[in-house]
């Protein structure tokens, strides 16, 4: 059996095998609360602070990188090799001098050197918290020097990534621009989200960073060379290249916290994951179903309602709901082996174009969309609603087909005690050119209803944008006649 403290034996606990030893790989995966603590432990126990892993990640690199400076200069204690960092005379005495170490080595020459991490001794500062020494810095390196060379991150996004909160305020009063975006439109906000710091999203969001912003992901993926890439990554790229793929603020959140925020800040929630709308509707807190085989079978189809509305309760839908898998996952899971592929589409609550309303008394609804796309087998666009009441509690609503056409990428507009539902992509044989759908769904019965418009009427749109204004709703932009191009139109339903 291998000995856990012995400083070559790979822990089998995590990143097996490629050279990761027990320090580098607790490097990664413990929390901060305990980390200094369980690498000082490893290191009295004998193990190795320069052992790199075979794709060359040390952990005097790693401590940098989770910006533990204090578990940076434990290693250096222990003999961890400074060399790594490929540091020069002034960026070492940035992170472990003096103000007077870097005054008497900031020559002009010296001030556009960068490291291994493309930092220059000013962004180096910016990274590691210390605003004394990038006050002095900032006054005397040129803007060349305050962008890494990694896609040209600006000194916010640095900051933004260590979760530098008092960085950022000190940049944002030298009139650093919060919304300052790498060369692929990447942000601090965006940053901070990925990162999981709520507290600097706050700060930043205070400073009017804008929720709109996209980080080509597309773009950056094809400025990179990817012929040396292991297989499996270029498989996993080759999907970016049939389109333009971005990520948000929203796109990139995980916590409930930070989600919160975006939204008091603008967002709509339908545009976070599924996994996030479920922490904030309470999905994830509806009671857990034991769903045997017999009920999978009775309860595994659509049901279009018989009234207006039919209140259903099916137990296989609430465990649905509550985990968000999809028709196959659910098949998986409860289903009786090998599946008859010629049967109906399963019912699934793993949707695109679910609109997702919070209510003025904490209550969300969710409206239809649809599963897959219409090559699987399980694609499927709904008619139904579901009322969250956000503490767990569920109730759901069918309804007959000619009352509620199967609907997804409409929107969802609250006035008052009501919500229009305007707009469908639907089913292609269901799409009238000439015709505009608009549903009133009622929230005190949730019964729905077909709105007569006037206005110019924008034609089968999906995808769009619906805002309230003076009594009337403005639908700007989206799709027309089932085609998600982006064409622009602008009517007023009233």
């Amino acid at each position: 059996m291998a000995n856990p403290n012995d400083p070559e034996t790979e822990h089998a606990g995590g990143n097996l095998g490629h050279g990761y030893s027990v320090l580098l790989n607790d490097l990664y995966k413990v929390e901060d609360d305990r980390l200094y603590a369980v690498v000082k432990s490893h290191l009295e126990l004998g193990q190795d602070p320069n052992k790199a892993s075979d794709f060359g990640e040390t952990p005097l690199g790693q401590a940098f990188f989770r910006g533990r400076m204090d578990v940076f200069k434990l290693l250096l204690e222990h003999g961890a090799d400074i060399d790594v960092m490929e540091w020069s005379g002034l960026h070492q005495a940035v992170a472990l001098g003096t103000v007077d170490d870097v005054t008497s080595l900031a020559w002009p020459n010296a001030l556009l050197v960068r490291d291994r991490n493309g930092l220059t001794p000013f962004l180096l500062a910016v990274d590691i918290g210390d605003v004394e020494k990038a006050d002095m810095l900032l006054a005397i390196t040129p803007k060349s020097g305050r962008f890494k060379t990694y896609h040209k991150q600006p000194a916010m996004i640095v900051a933004a990534e260590k979760g530098r909160s008092e960085v950022i305020s000190w940049l944002l009063n030298n009139g650093f621009d919060v919304d300052e975006a790498d060369e692929f439109g990447g942000t601090a906000l965006i940053a901070a989200v990925q990162y999981d710091r709520p507290k600097i999203v706050d700060l930043l969001l205070n400073h009017g960073a804008s929720i709109s912003a996209k980080y080509n992901l597309t773009a950056s993926v094809n400025a990179i060379d990817r012929i040396s890439w292991p297989e499996e990554l270029q498989e996993l790229s080759a999907g970016l290249d049939d389109g333009e793929s971005y990520l948000t603020p929203m796109s990139e959140t995980e916590s409930l916290n930070i989600a919160l925020l975006l939204i008091a800040a603008g967002a709509a929630p339908g545009d976070f994951t599924g996994e996030v709308i479920r922490k904030l509707t309470g999905a994830v807190r509806i009671p857990k179903q034991q769903i045997s085989p017999n009920q999978f079978d009775a309860q595994k189809y659509r049901v279009f309602g018989q009234a207006n509305p039919e209140q259903v309760d099916f137990a296989l839908w609430r465990e649905m709901v509550r985990t968000g898998m999809s028709a196959f996952e659910a098949h998986d899971a409860f289903g009786r082996g090998q599946r008859d592929y010629k049967s109906p589409a399963i019912w699934s609550f793993d949707r695109f174009g679910m609109s997702t309303t919070k209510l003025p008394d904490g209550r969300w609804v969710q409206v239809a969309g649809e599963h897959e796309d219409y090559y699987d087998e399980d694609f499927q666009i709904y008619n139904d609603v579901f009322v969250h009441d956000g503490q767990g509690g569920l109730s759901m609503f069918a309804y007959p087909r000619d009352v509620f056409p199967p609907t997804d990428f409409h929107s969802a507009t609250l006035v008052g005690d009501e919500i229009y539902l305007i707009g469908n992509l639907g089913y292609p044989q269901d799409r009238k050119v000439d015709h505009t759908q608009v549903l009133r769904l009622n929230l005190t019965t949730f019964q729905i209803d077909q709105v007569v418009t006037t206005g110019a009427i924008p034609g089968w749109i999906s995808s769009h944008g619906a805002v309230p204004v003076n009594g009337e709703i403005v639908v700007s932009d989206g799709g027309l006649d089932g085609h998600r191009s982006g064409a622009a139109c602008r009517a007023v339903l009233t």
